[in-house]
């Protein structure tokens, strides 16, 4: 964590705390919510928050901050794209981010992991609100497909 907290800059001040854990990382597609764009992102998500970065050329500071979500606020719902695939929404009550995994694997690990980290936070039935049934149905048939390999 000292490490990101070092490519992040002063960016997230108090991004290393006693009570934070890295849940998971890595990248995911943006889809921009004003055009057609897409942007790569790299997502760090801890027990308590989600960090959406983007990659920086500079050696100075790898990432550059391009969003910060409580997981106390957030919900995460299916993509509405009919013509893009496993893409999926993170979401507050102040804003919405659109994003697209590279498979439907990839797609079902991240919406488990931001599901744990909700339900951990808030706990499980309060978690159940803010995941639709079909996300939940993902989760779980991910969840016994991995157990009985």
């Amino acid at each position: 964590m000292v490490e990101l907290q070092e490519h992040l800059g002063s960016q997230v001040p108090d991004l290393i705390s006693p009570s934070r854990e890295l849940i998971k990382q890595g990248r995911l597609i943006k889809l921009s919510s004003k055009s057609d764009e897409m942007h790569h992102r790299h997502l760090f998500l801890f027990n308590d928050m989600l960090l959406v970065c983007s990659e920086r050329v500079m050696p100075l500071n790898k990432y550059k901050l391009r969003a910060s979500l409580r997981v106390s606020e957030m919900f995460v719902l299916e993509g509405d794209h009919l013509d893009i695939e496993n893409a999926f929404y993170v979401r507050t009550r102040k804003r919405a981010i659109e994003f697209c995994a590279k498979t439907l694997k990839e797609k079902v690990e991240w919406m488990e992991s931001l599901w744990r980290a909700i339900s951990q936070f808030t706990g499980p039935r309060e978690a159940a609100s803010r995941v639709s049934r079909f996300e939940i149905f993902q989760i779980l048939a991910h969840t016994l497909f991995a157990i009985k390999r």
